[in-house]
């Protein structure tokens, strides 16, 4: 018992003087109480946790003679309200208006940060072309291609032969006023050290988008991209003209692409604007992309039948994959009750109010886009869109609305404030007798929550216990 004792008095020495004799004589009646039934371990290691007791009391503790709750002979002043002393970890998110706040301000700061990616940024913004009703990307049927995959706007990828291409436009289609192809190749250049990604194509792909280019000569050469032309030339003007070298001939630079002028699949560096001649010895086997414009004719009728091409509208490239994540919304919402043990409690139906489930909505009304645009932020930090857009996406959303539905749970009914001080009752083995799991408190003195740690046959679910009004003096 010396030694017991001799660890709480040098834990005392942390306490404020004058509440040392106090805490002293509560420690001294805890040691007495549970020495019948520990070790002479347990013993040691229940009285070493006094440290951290004294030293939070020293902390976080009320000044002396502040509550009445302590000091019974010394009433409180009536003119200072009394109220329990709250931990300095207590959530910043604790109070409704903080919260929205927060999730508002990372909502919006998401969204800012799409708009300054450039793959985000296309995928927001409108198709830049002047007349995009008649333009769509078409593959050949019965490839086993998706066109919708094959031409999207995630992980894009070459469907067309040179040699199909050819027999297409030796063989004019009737719905197609116009048809255009490019080849993405990786070209080495004197522009950059390193290669570049380059598309072969000719003047009728740009004739078919309706962008006006601004060229101080013929049009056939290189076409510059905007990224490519501000970090290698430093937005000079006067780099139109010159001669470069791609690959194994050297051209002339014909234009600079403007910013966001470029929405069709494929993320390229430049553009080789060729002559019919010069793509001639293109190997047959070689695959890329074809554009096509229908005629005013196949407009009214709705395109052409099935079973003809596989194609994908140019205007729904972007739309396809925004619908496309709908369904992935909902699967989300129907995975956090797999993840997540959801129950609202047994609360009085009074305090179940309106208020409440206006604030759970629009948490989750400001979670969704935060989230959303947040995960399309870090699959747009490189040059083109991640292929696990849409993945990154899915999980966010899980682990957001699960953490939505738990904070929800975390909440009083009533002021819809963050619980705190949260407190251990009872013991798991007994279980069956007795009641085992957290409490926690509401801060404006509203009421208590009760937690089972171990759902229990009698108690399955958090259970909220009102406080009368004789509580509200202890509370601000």
């Amino acid at each position: 018992m010396r030694v017991h004792l001799a660890i709480l008095r040098s834990a005392a020495l942390l306490v404020p003087e004058q509440q040392r004799a106090e805490w002293l004589a509560e420690w001294r009646s805890e040691l007495w109480h549970a020495w019948p039934n520990r070790s002479a371990i347990n013993l040691i290691a229940f009285c070493l946790g006094s440290f951290k007791d004294a030293c939070w009391l020293r902390r976080h503790g009320p000044m002396p003679r502040s509550y009445g709750i302590l000091h019974l002979d010394v009433p409180a002043p009536p003119a200072v309200a009394q109220s329990f002393p709250l931990p300095s970890t207590l959530h910043f998110l604790k109070s409704p208006a903080q919260c929205l706040s927060f999730l508002g301000a990372l909502a919006l700061v998401s969204i800012a940060v799409a708009f300054f990616l450039q793959p985000a940024r296309d995928l927001m913004l409108a198709s830049p072309y002047a007349d995009v009703s008649g333009l769509l990307m078409i593959s050949p049927w019965g490839e086993g291609n998706q066109a919708g995959i094959a031409n999207g706007v995630v992980d894009p990828y070459p469907t067309v032969s040179v040699d199909q291409f050819r027999q297409w436009k030796t063989s004019p289609l009737p719905e197609f006023a116009g048809l255009a192809f490019y080849l993405p190749q990786t070209m080495q250049t004197d522009i950059s050290p390193g290669p570049l990604s380059v598309a072969r194509t000719n003047v009728d792909l740009f004739a078919l988008l309706n962008i006006s280019m601004h060229s101080n000569g013929p049009m056939n050469g290189l076409m510059l991209s905007n990224t490519l032309w501000r970090k290698h030339f430093h937005s000079d003007p006067h780099a139109v003209g010159r001669m470069v070298r791609v690959g194994a001939q050297t051209v002339r630079i014909a234009a600079i692409l403007p910013s966001g002028q470029w929405k069709l699949p494929g993320h390229f560096d430049a553009w080789l604007i060729e002559d019919e001649r010069d793509t001639g010895g293109l190997p047959l086997d070689a695959r890329g992309f074809v554009l096509a414009r229908l005629t005013e004719q196949a407009r009214v009728d709705h395109g052409f039948p099935d079973g003809y091409l596989n194609y994908v509208w140019v205007a729904e490239r972007n739309q396809s994959f925004l619908v496309g994540m709908l369904p992935l919304l909902l699967l989300g919402a129907l995975l956090v009750p797999v993840t997540t043990f959801f129950s609202l409690g047994e609360y009085p139906a009074r305090k179940i109010g309106l208020r409440r489930w206006l604030f759970l909505a629009a948490k989750i009304g400001l979670i969704l886009p935060a989230t959303l645009f947040a995960a399309l932020d870090v699959a747009c930090l490189g040059r083109h869109l991640l292929p696990v857009a849409a993945q990154l996406m899915l999980v966010s959303w899980v682990f957001a609305l699960r953490w939505a539905l738990i904070d929800q749970q975390r909440r009083c009914p009533i002021c819809l404030r963050r619980l705190a001080n949260p407190v251990t009752i009872g013991e798991p083995s007994r279980m069956l007798l007795e009641w085992h799991g957290t409490e926690l408190m509401c801060p404006r003195g509203h009421g208590l929550l009760h937690v089972p740690d171990r759902p229990a046959i009698w108690f399955t679910q958090q259970r909220w216990t009102d406080f009368d009004p004789s509580w509200s003096g202890l509370f601000p």
